[in-house]
């Protein structure tokens, strides 16, 4: 039920109406985590001979970030699931989106609820 009153938790929200449009990120899973952890220690160890080289982003995509292919499946689900791609790179391993709540949630398997700001005097959706 669209604005329905919840409470989980120590935090209470509404329901998010649907047909509401919201903006979301979605992140790009790393293709070699265990060989991203093993560069940090090597880039972070004095007596190593990677001691302080750093990479650049785009050597950083190329050595641990998705593939082209797997970015593009992340961009073409969101697409084929009603959403607008609005920006995103592979570089930074992000597609943003805009699209409809109540899809958003159904698709990625979580309740979309519209809560209060804390300080603000507005509303902001989130999974709940």
């Amino acid at each position: 039920m669209c604005g329905k009153r919840l409470r989980t938790g120590r935090r209470a929200g509404r329901t998010a109406c649907v047909g509401q449009n919201d903006e979301s990120e979605s992140g790009v899973a790393l293709s070699d985590a265990a060989g991203l952890k093993s560069f940090l220690s090597e880039v972070y160890d004095p007596s190593s001979s990677s001691f302080h080289k750093f990479l650049t982003p785009t050597e950083f995509t190329a050595k641990f970030g998705p593939s082209q292919a797997q970015y593009d499946a992340v961009v073409q689900f969101a697409v084929s699931n009603g959403f607008t791609v609005t920006g995103g790179s592979r570089d930074a391993m992000d597609v943003s989106s805009e699209g409809p709540v109540f899809g958003g949630g159904e698709r990625f398997h979580v309740h979309m609820r519209t809560y209060q700001h804390p300080t603000e005097s507005r509303e902001f959706v989130c999974s709940g």
